[in-house]
């Protein structure tokens, strides 16, 4: 079965959202997750087991669930709080997202607060991401295939 990226998914009852990343094994090099972006404004993305896909068409993916069995898989995003009192090291300085200030030049510096963003992968599984370069043979693809 193929799973093309980008593509809308529709749950029994209607349109849920669309393929924005897909959950590969790196070792048998099948798809095990798919990651649908909700509708709407928020656009929540969810984890979906390969073996929901009901059906898989060029630019359509039909799913066995309905929509509020959707709403119930996990969240593919988890956000934590980075608070102002927490000590942060050089090599983790990098993930996270400061706004540096200096009152004058001889100030010292201080940051925001703020929230870092991490994508729950399964253990040991690699994402592929629409629009990504990081595997440019997959990105010529344009879509991936289930077992």
């Amino acid at each position: 079965m193929d799973v093309p990226l980008n593509a809308k998914v529709k749950c029994q009852d209607r349109v849920c959202g669309k393929v924005i990343c897909a959950i590969i094994n790196p070792i048998s090099k099948l798809v095990t997750h798919i990651v649908v972006q909700e509708k709407g404004f928020i656009g929540i993305g969810r984890l979906i087991p390969v073996e929901e896909i009901l059906e898989s068409q060029n630019d359509q993916i039909t799913l066995r669930c309905s929509l509020d069995e959707f709403s119930k898989f996990e969240s593919f995003t988890e956000n934590h709080y980075i608070g102002s009192d927490e000590l942060l090291f050089n090599d983790q300085a990098e993930h996270h997202y400061f706004l540096f200030s200096t009152p004058d030049f001889g100030g010292a510096f201080e940051y925001e607060p703020w929230f870092e963003e991490t994508e729950c992968i399964p253990q040991g599984e690699l994402g592929i991401h629409c629009g990504r370069r990081s595997m440019p043979q997959m990105a010529k693809l344009g879509r991936l295939t289930s077992s």
